[in-house]
């Protein structure tokens, strides 16, 4: 039986291995949702501010967003009385909190690449189906059903996004050339540690201070409708 486990844990570690790699079909939810504009400004040859506008954007947009809907989701596929409708709720609750017309429209067509790239990966494994919910309009809502299907483990899966999002944030300024590949090591190894924090710990309420971080993000969004060319899907 021990040895079962051993055997179930690593496939089920290189199977998240490979779906949060930045190779992955749908580009490791590669859309920088804003932060192209950051990596393009003077601001983004600064590592520490670009440290923390990441993980600002890890907390104030990741954490009480994607996050929280990829536990609820894989939560609510492990009861037997699961519905198509309570996945429908949260992936619409998530969805409606996108400020910008791109973002939405951005979420949707990722969504639209995980569930297509992960039917292919994962459709042979009977606990997965064939077939993933329609209409789902969030990554993260097809990140939670694959997480919950394939029953991985909610923390892993929730530090392996945070960590795809942080590594092609820092892979940006790099290709940019505003900042050398030793500074992303040294920024990707504080942010690791901020990742696992944020995996294992649920937020509870969002404190009053955090509205002038959040109202950048947003502004950051809305500018970059405006840049090009988009970096995260070069």
């Amino acid at each position: 039986m021990e040895s079962s486990n051993k055997r179930s844990d690593a496939r089920q570690i290189s199977q998240m291995h490979y779906f949060f790699d930045s190779a992955f079909p749908a580009g490791a939810y590669g859309h920088s949702f804003g932060f192209e504009t950051f990596a393009a400004s003077k601001d983004g040859a600064d590592p520490e501010k670009g440290l923390n506008w990441i993980e600002n954007y890890m907390v104030h947009s990741l954490w009480y967003g994607d996050l929280e809907n990829i536990s609820k989701i894989s939560e609510i596929l492990q009861t037997p009385q699961a519905t198509t409708q309570q996945i429908t709720k949260e992936d619409t609750i998530l969805h409606a909190s996108r400020s910008t017309y791109e973002g939405r429209k951005s979420a949707i067509s990722l969504a639209r690449a995980i569930e297509i790239a992960g039917n292919k990966l994962f459709a042979s494994n009977p606990s997965y189906g064939t077939k993933l919910q329609e209409d789902l309009r969030e990554p993260s809502s097809i990140v939670g059903i694959i997480s919950g299907r394939l029953k991985w483990p909610i923390d892993l899966t929730r530090l392996f996004y945070l960590q795809t999002q942080a590594l092609a944030a820092t892979s940006v300024l790099v290709r940019c050339g505003r900042i050398g590949q030793f500074a992303q090591l040294e920024m990707m190894g504080t942010i690791l540690e901020s990742s696992a924090k944020l995996a294992m710990v649920r937020p509870k309420s969002l404190p009053d201070r955090s509205a002038i971080s959040a109202w950048q993000i947003e502004m950051d969004q809305i500018n970059h409708q405006e840049l090009s060319p988009r970096l995260f899907q070069s």
